[in-house]
């Protein structure tokens, strides 16, 4: 596990906090890019439309620095 994404890394989301990943308030996604700092892109299943409308899958921009915590698996 890492805090440095790279493309390709599932990116574990813990969005109540505690770096616990497992109170029920927990996501994954898949690394697509990153945009430097602290900033990166994913795709994600089950997940809100970012224009609106229904969930499905979809590309995210995330950020490690935005209130929830972020590690990612880097799968060799």
């Amino acid at each position: 596990m890492t805090t440095n994404p790279q493309p390709g890394d599932i990116a574990a989301f813990d969005w109540d906090g505690g770096n616990n990943y497992t109170g029920g308030h927990e996501h994954i996604g898949i690394v697509r890019s990153v945009s430097g700092g602290a900033g990166f892109t994913t795709v994600e299943g089950n997940t809100g439309n970012p224009n609106g409308g229904s969930d499905g899958v979809y590309v995210k921009s995330r950020s490690t620095n935005s209130g929830y915590d972020v590690l990612f698996i880097r799968v060799r």
